[in-house]
């Protein structure tokens, strides 16, 4: 049994997901494929593809398929726990991560230090514009 999400939840995360993608890739017309799911199962594909043994927040798998970007998993268990410890809304957190999870599937990373802020800042640029209430940033 999967968990159920609202229906407005839904509607932010796939409109959130086609605004970025559309302006990071506006020629690409290619599907992103998002998962919300539960600590259980992101720490298994964390174990299985990243070799880290714990749950994680977002996880992104890049495709090669003509008719798909790639696929972003987001732990909601994840997210709540993050929007408590860095002291803003559920849905800031929800969509920071699956911002951050398009800008992988973008071709951005963070394994430098340099490529670390250019992702960050673009990051906290999409922040502003696509979300509204003005949470804290980390």
């Amino acid at each position: 049994m999967g968990v159920e999400i609202p229906e407005e939840l839904l509607k932010t995360v796939s409109s959130v997901t086609e605004s970025v993608i559309e302006e990071l890739r506006p020629k690409d017309k290619r599907q992103i494929n998002v998962v919300l799911t539960n600590d259980r199962v992101i720490h298994k594909l964390n174990r299985e593809f990243r070799k880290i043994d714990k749950p994680t927040d977002v996880l992104s798998f890049v495709y090669e398929d003509e008719d798909l970007v790639g696929e972003i998993v987001i732990s909601l268990e994840t997210v709540e726990c993050q929007a408590q410890e860095y002291g803003h809304s559920y849905m800031y957190e929800l969509i920071f991560n699956l911002i951050h999870g398009v800008l992988h599937l973008c071709g951005y990373n963070h394994e430098d230090p340099k490529e670390e802020q250019t992702m960050m800042e673009l990051q906290e640029v999409l922040m502003k514009k696509h979300f509204s209430e003005g949470g804290k940033g980390r």
